[in-house]
């Protein structure tokens, strides 16, 4: 096994602890009209944290929602921003509009080659 995988696997066992507490968040927050109270957790915060190692993490379940009901890409936006910072932004222009963010983010990650 390679040094790379093997520093890999503990922060991936990280992310995927921190998504599914966070995927219990949102389920629990689910009837909430604001946004903010799906990404007020101690979970989503400790994603944050991770920083851009967890960028290759993020954009495997973001392609994986292709097939699952998991996170929205309401939610993948504003945790991406976080976490690249000025990197990052979604235009005022889509906001709101699931499809136009999912388009946004795919081809923010396809530009970057994460």
């Amino acid at each position: 096994m390679t040094e790379t995988s093997e520093t890999q696997r503990p922060l991936e066992q990280r992310f995927y602890s921190c998504l599914s507490d966070w995927k219990g968040h949102i389920s629990d927050n689910s009837r909430s009209a604001f946004l903010g109270d799906c990404l007020n957790c101690d979970a989503y915060r400790e994603l944050v944290s991770l920083g851009k190692s967890a960028m290759p993490f993020i954009f495997k379940e973001m392609q994986a929602k292709e097939t699952s009901s998991s996170i929205p890409y309401l939610l993948w936006s504003p945790l991406v921003k976080e976490i690249m910072g000025i990197e990052f932004s979604t235009p005022n222009e889509i906001s709101g509009d699931e499809d136009k963010i999912k388009k946004h983010l795919f081809d923010w990650f396809y530009t970057r080659g994460v």
